[in-house]
């Protein structure tokens, strides 16, 4: 039997074209509505409101679009470190509480709590100079319990003293605490 769903096994999802589903609450004259309005264009209800939301963003009196542009990653620790260093203010109550564990875990860090309050110049190329983003995606889910208030924050990466001299880090006096930090040779 030919395979007629585009080189697709059928009944299997395309991992290429993951979409997020939302719930909407319509009042029944603005379902139909929409009904006849997809009926018309012969379109699907979610192609129809997904055209109307680009529509609205772009009519928007604050400019999103070169936002997103630039925080857009299709992975959700790193688009959210890039909202969080160019538009702190966008960021959910939630999205803050995570953002401030991140901030104060000198294990993602390449440079000091200091440094750190100063990294709102960090653009995409620099952003991997000064954060391990790896370790970050991998202990993505824990900065999220943690912030949720599901784990404790012992949970989360730490920086070692003693692994961290074999890697030749050297700690900094403490603002708040261990604060270890990678210097470039010749830096004091």
């Amino acid at each position: 039997m030919a395979n007629t769903s585009g080189g697709r096994a059928r009944g299997k999802r395309s991992r290429l074209h993951r979409t997020e589903v939302i719930t909407l609450r319509l009042d029944p004259r603005m379902r139909f509505y929409l009904d006849l309005a997809t009926r018309l264009r012969r379109q699907t209800v979610s192609h129809f409101v997904e055209q109307a939301l680009e529509r609205a963003l772009g009519e928007m009196d604050r400019d999103i679009i070169p936002i997103a542009a630039a925080v857009w990653d299709p992975l959700e620790p790193d688009r959210l470190v890039r909202l969080a260093l160019s538009s702190p203010e966008l960021l959910t109550y939630d999205e803050q509480v995570v953002w401030k564990y991140i901030r104060e875990c000198d294990a993602l860090w390449t440079i000091d709590r200091k440094e750190r309050r100063l990294a709102i110049w960090v653009t995409e190329g620099a952003l991997d100079e000064v954060m391990d983003l790896p370790l970050l995606r991998k202990t993505w889910e824990a900065f999220q319990q943690v912030a949720a208030g599901e784990a404790d924050p012992s949970t989360l990466p730490q920086r070692h003293a003693d692994a961290s001299q074999q890697q030749g880090v050297e700690l900094d006096p403490p603002l708040h605490g261990p604060v270890a930090v990678r210097r470039a040779s010749g830096q004091p």
